[in-house]
């Protein structure tokens, strides 16, 4: 007979015929095809090679083996119910295949190749009870609907003609169906909402033809929306536009050894300590940028061998403004009983990043020479007082002869 069907029209006729010494039926050969690429698209529209999560896909690995409960599928990142929709997806795959490679392999062209590629999906369907036994249990108000318009899912099977005839078969004039009916078939055809093959194949068929009312196929749909077989597709989310980031501006951190002139103002070794005092000034090279920072001035003392003095490395600050631009240290170390050094002052960012902002001043130091004793008489008076002193003398015995 005639089968209507929304997306073959009413022309296709569902019969068998021979021809060529095949058996054939038209419709079964245009619409197992068909079927075959609705799901791949279906599958494509999910992600099939754009992604699908741990790498795998219904297509390729239909029934994952290491799939057995929470903790194994969610390696792959599936959740459990997405581990049973994908589970799903690959039972309707293998069945439309099944279904088209099983007419090839025994009608026509009758190819054994194709009948050696059925394979059963038990092993699938078997895997899906499992994943849905671990679900928590949903109570669910029952309500009645005829057998057949919710069969149970299941593959697509190919009846056997029973008699080839090529008469045409006597059809009654299809219900005009209303906008719900037809929104949801509209819907199921265009893929925003998946439904099982045998919902699409049995109640569809069945409520376009007039063998079941449009109140019992809203109770069928009804029953799966509620059972989770049929939903909408999520429409894919609109991508977040990456936001252009903000340029990190370039900071000028260079360090340079004009930056800090250092000038001794004096240094000596006095009862056995190093005295003295540096001026530190910043010049018109000074980097901004240190302005406020602190930076080290690093002194140390050497014997005459190159010995340090100091048993410790000894540290000084100074911060630059742009309005205080000089400061001035005094030292005071003991030379631990040397009379002769070698200073060596450092400006350094720190005493761990040896960077210079001034050349090392460098000066050697000593212990002042003592001043002389003053010594009464003439020999205290020193050469020119001796002179004098003799001078006067001779003027005064001189006066006393006259």
């Amino acid at each position: 007979m005639a089968r209507p069907n929304p997306r073959y029209g009413n022309e296709v006729k569902d019969e068998w015929f021979t021809e060529h010494g095949y058996t054939r039926n038209l419709y079964l050969e245009e619409f197992l095809p068909s079927e075959v690429k609705r799901v791949y698209n279906l599958i494509d529209g999910v992600g099939y090679n754009r992604g699908w999560k741990g790498s795998i896909n219904p297509i390729d690995v239909p029934n994952p083996s290491w799939w057995t409960d929470y903790t194994t599928f969610q390696d792959d990142n599936y959740t459990l119910v997405e581990a049973i929709e994908y589970l799903k997806l690959a039972n309707l795959w293998s069945s439309v295949n099944q279904a088209w490679d099983g007419y090839r392999g025994k009608f026509y062209p009758r190819d054994p190749s194709f009948a050696q590629r059925v394979t059963g999906g038990g092993n699938i369907a078997g895997a899906i009870i499992k994943l849905e036994s671990q679900l928590p249990s949903i109570t669910t108000q029952p309500f009645e609907i005829i057998p057949e318009a919710s069969a149970e899912e299941e593959p697509i099977l190919i009846e056997e003609p029973q008699q080839v005839t090529t008469q045409p078969s006597i059809t009654t004039q299809p219900p005009i169906l209303s906008k719900e009916v037809m929104q949801i078939i509209n819907d199921i055809s265009n893929h925003k909402i998946i439904a099982p093959a045998w919902f699409v194949n049995n109640n569809i068929n069945w409520v376009i033809s007039g063998h079941i009312t449009e109140q019992e196929f809203l109770n069928a749909y009804n029953q799966q929306v509620e059972l989770g077989k049929i939903y909408p597709v999520e429409p894919m989310p609109t991508p977040t536009p990456t936001p252009t980031p903000t340029p990190t501006p370039t900071v000028n951190d260079l360090i340079t050894d004009n930056m800090i002139t250092q000038k001794l103002i004096n240094f000596n070794i006095i009862n056995g300590r190093a005295v003295g005092t540096i001026k530190f000034e910043a010049t018109d090279n000074f980097n901004p940028y240190y302005y406020g920072k602190i930076i080290k001035n690093i002194i140390q003392f050497k014997t005459p061998n190159g010995v340090n003095i100091l048993p410790f490395v000894k540290q000084n600050t100074l911060r630059f403004t742009e309005t205080e631009r000089d400061e001035v240290i005094n030292y005071d170390e003991d030379m631990q009983g040397n009379t002769r050094a070698m200073l060596e002052s450092f400006v350094w960012l720190d005493v761990t990043a040896p960077t210079a902002f001034s050349k090392i001043l460098s000066y050697n130091i000593s212990e002042e020479e003592p001043k002389p004793v003053a010594v009464s008489g003439i020999m205290g008076a020193g050469v020119a007082g001796a002179i004098g002193i003799l001078i006067l003398l001779g003027f005064v015995a001189d006066s006393r002869k006259k």
